[in-house]
């Protein structure tokens, strides 16, 4: 008799949002369980679920479940449906690929003045380079005083160095032709830049290639999901 007396509600909260495939689902949950204090017995139960079946309750679901040897009464509110993505009407599909084109627009061209000079990142015994607009390499820097002039000069006098990528083009009025989309990593949008072209690798068996991802533009903000 004892065990039928060991059953808890529990409620499932649903914070509701607009949900895309491309979303972290666990950086931003859609539930959240939460147990009551309160056993109930199974009597009780059985007639909540009798009254469901009954009257076709739209609002909520109740369920026995099991875990761990003890049974649970789990109440779960209902959720109303919303459209996702490939849902989209066709005029709110139409704007946010306007905003989004915009948005690559502007940001291609506040990244523009970057595309005379390099940027160095030392990473253990490889020290990386990304010349905009032209390419981006690896290399192994023999006898570094710790300047960024002489990292220029290493860098052309490595004999270890692998080439990871080139672009293919120039920058025109905040245009380019190789691969420029935004993207979204579930909390923030960025633009990201794809090129190849790099050292052959044997491992991959295939050209070395690289995703160049620019992030921190609060106008891409602005496009909404």
């Amino acid at each position: 008799m004892k065990r039928n007396q060991i059953l808890w509600f529990i409620f499932p909260y649903l914070s509701i949002y607009g949900f895309s495939v491309y979303d972290d689902i666990l950086s931003r949950p859609r539930y959240q369980v939460k147990f009551k204090d309160i056993p109930i017995s199974a009597q009780i139960a059985n007639d909540r679920l009798l009254y469901d079946s009954n009257t076709h309750n739209q609002s909520i679901d109740h369920e026995i479940l099991k875990l761990n040897n003890e049974k649970y009464f789990c109440t779960t509110p209902k959720v109303e449906h919303e459209p996702i993505d490939s849902e989209e009407t066709p005029d709110a599909k139409a704007k946010k690929e306007n905003e989004t084109k915009k948005a690559l627009e502007n940001g291609l061209k506040l990244i523009s003045p970057l595309e005379n000079s390099c940027i160095y990142y030392l990473e253990g015994w490889w020290t990386y380079v990304l010349c905009y607009n032209k390419y981006a390499k690896q290399f192994h820097p023999l006898d570094w005083d710790g300047s960024q002039k002489s990292l220029r000069i290493l860098e052309n006098q490595s004999e270890i160095y692998y080439l990871l990528g080139r672009f293919n083009t120039s920058i025109k009025e905040g245009i380019s032709t190789f691969s420029s989309k935004i993207e979204y990593n579930g909390d923030s949008y960025y633009i990201s830049q794809k090129v190849g072209g790099g050292t052959y690798c044997n491992f991959i068996q295939e050209n070395r290639h690289v995703e160049i991802q620019v992030h921190s533009f609060s106008f891409l903000q602005t496009i909404e999901r």
